[in-house]
C-alpha cells in the first residue's frame, strides 16, 4: 500500500479495530415446504356437501374428481432419484444468486500536515468498500494528494488503487495495486501484499512487501524516488489488557540507498479507558542522501518514548481519545527531547453517517535541524474522516 510515511513514529494507532465482514456465498434458495406439501399443491380436491344440488337431483350428479395416480415404488430404482434428494428439490425450486459485488460503504479520509519549514502534504483518500459473492472483501480508492515545498513547484498526485482481502483456511491474504498519476510527472505504479497467519490463540505473524513511489515530499516525487520494502509484523495479545506489536522493515531505494527500521510498542490498558504505552523506533540508512534525493535518510536515528492516552464516550454518540507522549530522540549521536500530543473525536449522532475529526502535533525530527533551539522542527496535522453506509 502506498502510504505517506509518518516520521513521528510513536505509532499511536487511531481507532484500531478489527472489522469482521459477514460471509456471503453463492447458493440456491430452497423451498421450506416438504415434498408431500409440494405435491399437494397439484392435487385438485373439492369439499363434500350434503346439501349440494347433485345430492338432491341425481341428474345433476357429478362424478368425484379423479385422484392423482401415484406410481408404485420400484425396488430397483436408484435412491438418488427420490424427490427428497437435494438435486430434485433444486430442480423444482427457483434459484437465487447474490450479486458478484455488493458495495457496502464509502469512507473518506483527509489529512493536512504543515511543518514550520514550509513542507505541506494534503492527502484525500476516498475508499469504496464492498464484498464479493464468496465473502472476500474488495475496495476501490481514487485518491487526490498534493505535496508542497517552498522552493519546488507543487506536485499533484492521483493514486488509483484496487485492493482485495480474503482467507484461505487460517491464512489471511491482502493484495492491492494500482496507478499513480501526476500533474507534471510520468505515470507510475504501486503494489502491496501481506500474508498473516495465527500463532496459537493470542498472536498473529504477518509478512508484508510493498513497492511504489516514495511519497515523502514534493522533492522525492520530482526526483522519481521509489522503494521496495519488505519485512515481518507480529501482534501478541499477552493478556486481555496487554498487547505487543513489533515490525521490521528492510528497504531498497532506486537511488542505490538501503534502509533498516524497527518499531515496537507495548501497551497496557487500565479501567477500560486509560492506557500507557512504551514505544521504541530505530531507523538507519546506508547513505545520507537528503541533499540530493530529498528524503530523510540518517545513518542513525532513534526515538524512545512513553505515551499516556485516555478514551471515553463524552456524551451520547460522541467519544474522544486524547494522548500525549514524551521521550528522547537521537540523530547521529546527538540527543534531544521528543514529544507530541494528539486528539481525535468520533461522532455518531447522524444515523448511518459516522465521522471523526482530530489533530496530531510532534517535534520529532525528519531531517530538519530539530536540535537547534532557534529552529526546532515541529509538524502539525489535521485529520478527519467520514463513512457513508450504502
Amino acid at each position: 500500500m502506498t502510504k505517506c510515511p509518518r516520521l513521528l513514529i510513536m505509532f499511536t494507532l487511531w481507532g484500531l479495530g478489527s472489522v469482521a465482514q459477514p460471509a456471503t456465498a453463492w447458493g440456491v434458495a430452497t423451498d421450506s415446504r416438504t415434498v408431500a406439501e409440494l405435491l399437494d399443491d397439484n392435487t385438485v380436491t373439492s369439499p363434500i356437501l350434503i346439501a349440494a344440488p347433485q345430492n338432491l337431483n341425481p341428474g345433476l350428479h357429478e362424478p368425484p374428481p379423479a385422484l392423482p395416480i401415484i406410481p408404485e415404488a420400484d425396488p430397483s430404482a436408484n435412491p438418488s432419484d427420490d424427490l427428497s434428494e437435494p438435486a430434485a428439490l433444486e430442480a423444482i425450486t427457483p434459484q437465487v444468486h447474490v450479486p458478484f459485488i455488493e458495495w457496502e460503504s464509502l469512507e473518506i479520509d483527509v489529512s493536512d500536515s504543515l511543518s514550520n519549514f514550509g513542507q505541506g502534504n494534503r492527502i484525500l483518500t476516498p475508499i469504496f468498500r464492498g464484498q464479493l459473492a464468496n465473502g472476500d472483501a474488495i475496495s476501490l480508492s481514487p485518491g487526490f494528494n498534493q505535496f508542497e515545498m517552498p522552493t519546488i513547484e507543487s506536485v499533484t498526485h492521483i493514486p488509483l488503487t484496487v485492493a482485495w482481502e480474503g482467507d484461505i483456511n487460517d491464512v489471511s491474504l491482502a493484495i492491492e495495486g494500482g496507478l499513480d498519476i501526476y500533474n507534471r510527472l510520468p505515470l507510475d505504479t504501486h503494489f502491496d501484499a501481506q500474508v498473516s497467519v495465527p500463532l496459537g490463540n493470542a498472536a498473529t505473524l504477518s509478512m508484508a512487501v510493498e513497492q511504489g513511489p516514495y511519497l515523502f515530499n514534493a522533492q522525492t516525487l520530482e526526483n522519481g524516488i521509489s522503494t521496495w520494502r519488505y519485512g515481518p509484523n507480529i501482534f501478541w495479545q499477552i493478556d486481555p489488557k496487554t498487547t505487543l506489536f513489533s515490525l521490521v522493515r528492510l528497504g531498497h531505494f532506486n537511488d542505490g540507498n538501503f534502509e533498516q527500521q524497527s518499531f515496537s510498542r507495548l501497551e497496557r490498558t487500565f479501567w477500560g479507558e486509560a492506557a500507557i504505552a512504551a514505544n521504541l523506533f530505530n531507523w538507519s540508512f546506508q547513505q545520507d542522501l537528503e541533499t540530493t534525493s530529498g528524503y530523510f535518510s540518517p545513518p542513525d536515528f532513534l526515538v524512545a518514548s512513553l505515551e499516556v492516552s485516555w478514551k471515553k464516550e463524552i456524551i451520547e454518540d460522541v467519544s474522544c481519545r486524547v494522548a500525549a507522549n514524551l521521550g528522547q530522540q537521537r540523530l547521529n549521536g546527538s540527543w534531544a527531547t521528543g514529544y507530541g500530543h494528539q486528539a481525535l473525536c468520533a461522532f455518531d449522532f447522524i444515523p448511518g453517517l459516522p465521522f471523526d475529526f482530530g489533530y496530531n502535533y510532534s517535534n520529532v525530527g525528519n531531517g530538519q535541524t530539530f536540535l537547534s533551539d532557534e529552529s526546532a522542527y515541529n509538524n502539525f496535522e489535521w485529520v478527519g474522516g467520514i463513512t457513508i453506509q450504502f
